[in-house]
Parts: structure tokens; sequence; C-alpha cells
């Protein structure tokens, strides 16, 4: 979410509506004496937020309670404070102060910015022959696995009970026994065990280079031989792989667009910046920071 001191200052800077006598019921969302806040203000507040934040909202709608009782309190406390001229101190002003020029300025180069920018499909496809790299799908194995665990204090003999506890399980699958009975009984991966030991697909660069090796050198339905590793001794079986593959271009056409956007949009920010700073009289003492008190 943005600092919460920006947030609290759109509060206090969007002053929210006295209610008058055509505001539909549904609209509101709380009273707090003779202010409202109406649904649409609501999305306004929740519409600034960053876009990761914006999806967990509407993924779990129950997020936006918390916010609704914040915007409530917030209201109320910050009238509070006006009533008891808190407002008026010194260093509370200079703090606004900054914190509405702060807002104001990345408003500003918001609506200067990122409005008004098309992508064409040449666009998006000359980006995605250029950037191909990074639409590989890498290649993936579909696996299983038994872990009988290991650790730094686990001592020489206890290794070797492990070690032949694990010896004693590959005998067993070789006699064909099922792998993921054996996984649930023995394995001490907690996170896999009741799952049968599937560790679903698993691309390169993803575990460990041991674990790796052993499991894209395996064929679909071969199993490995006991694989070491940090955790301990592994038994691995492959059930499928996904070779690797570049993503067509339709499926990430859409994120394609979004990047060159954000991309032109962070130039014409630079642009923006640089004119203005060129076009103004500044003077910076920055070597002030660091002088000892």
């Amino acid at each position: 979410m943005k600092n919460p001191l920006k947030i609290f200052l759109i509060l206090i800077i969007s002053p929210f509506l006295s209610i008058p006598n055509t505001l539909s019921a549904d609209s509101v969302l709380a009273k707090i004496d003779d202010k409202v806040i109406t649904l649409s203000e609501f999305e306004r507040i929740i519409n600034s937020y960053p876009e990761s934040k914006k999806r967990s909202i509407r993924e779990n709608p129950s997020l936006k309670a918390p916010i609704l009782n914040r915007m409530v309190q917030t209201t109320v406390i910050s009238d509070i404070a006006r009533e008891e001229g808190f407002d008026k101190n010194p260093v509370i002003k200079k703090r606004l102060e900054f914190l509405i020029n702060d807002l104001l300025s990345t408003e500003y180069l918001k609506y200067k910015t990122t409005g008004d920018i098309t992508v064409t499909d040449e666009d998006v496809r000359q980006y995605y022959l250029a950037h191909k790299e990074i639409f590989i799908r890498p290649e993936k194995v579909k696996a299983r696995h038994i872990l009988i665990a290991i650790s730094d204090k686990t001592d020489n003999r206890q290794k070797e009970e492990a070690a032949s506890k694990a010896k004693d399980i590959i005998s067993r699958l070789r006699e064909n026994e099922n792998f993921e009975n054996l996984a649930k009984q023995f394995s001490d991966d907690c996170g896999t065990r009741n799952k049968g030991g599937d560790l679903g697909f698993l691309a390169r660069g993803k575990t460990v280079k041991s674990f790796e090796e052993a499991a894209f050198s395996l064929n679909p339905g071969e199993i490995s031989d006991i694989v070491q590793t940090k955790f301990g001794f592994h038994i691995i079986k492959v059930e499928g792989k996904a070779p690797e593959e570049l993503i067509p271009i339709e499926k990430v056409k859409d994120k394609i667009i979004e990047k060159i956007k954000k991309d032109i949009a962070e130039v014409r920010r630079r642009d923006l910046i640089e004119s203005a700073l060129k076009n103004s009289k500044i003077e910076v003492n920055g070597e002030k920071l660091f002088k000892q008190p």
C-alpha cells in the first residue's frame, strides 16, 4: 500500500460531501456528523492505490472493510485535531505543506505523463521480437520425491541410518510398490508427504543443483537412485516433462502493452522533471546534510 501518510493526506485534503437532499442512500457508506463517505469517494481512494494492492482488493473484497474503517477513524480524529487547533502547530503545518506538495506533484506527473499513450500492434510485435528471451517458458519437469531428512546436526550414525532407510525404500520401489503410498508413509517433507510427494512442475534453477540434475536426467516414469542434498536423501520420480518454449505473442500482448506504456510514461516523467528543474532557480546545499551538529 502507499505510504500511510499519503493516504491520510488524501482523506484530509479531499473534503467529504455535506449531506445533500438528493444523495442516494445506496451511495452512502458512512455518516460522520454532517459529513458522509460515499461509494464514489471510497472507490476514488482505492483507485489511488498501486496496481498490486488494487488487485489484492479485487481478489479479496473483505479488505475493503478495514479501509473504510480507516477513513471513518481518520475523519473523526482529524476533526478533533482541528477543533483543538492542532493543525495550526507550526511543525504540523510544515509537514502538511510538504505532504500536499508531494501528493500534488505525484498526481500531476501521473496526469501529464500517462494519458494519451497509444500502443499499436506493430509496437507490440517489435517489442516482442526484441525481448524474446523474457517470453521463454523454461523447461520443466513434473516430479515427486521422498525425503529422508538430515541436517548439520545429524551425526554419522544417523546419516548411515537415513541412507539405509532410503535404500530400503528404493528396493521396495524396484519391486513396484506404489511411490505415492511410500511417500505418505516415509517422507520427511511435510509440505508434500500428504500429496504423495508431489512437487508439481519444477523449472530449472528453482531447486538445488544436485536435485535438479537428477530430476532433469530422468525420463517420465523413471525413479532415481539416492540423491543427496543439504536437506537429506531424496528419491525422485519423474512423471512428465514440458520442453522450453516461446510463449505466443497473443498470450503476452496485454503485458507488453502495459510495459510499453509504463516505459513511455517514465521517459515523459523524466523529461518533464528535467525541464521544470531547468526553468527554476534552484540552490541546493547538500553538503550540509553531512555536517556534524
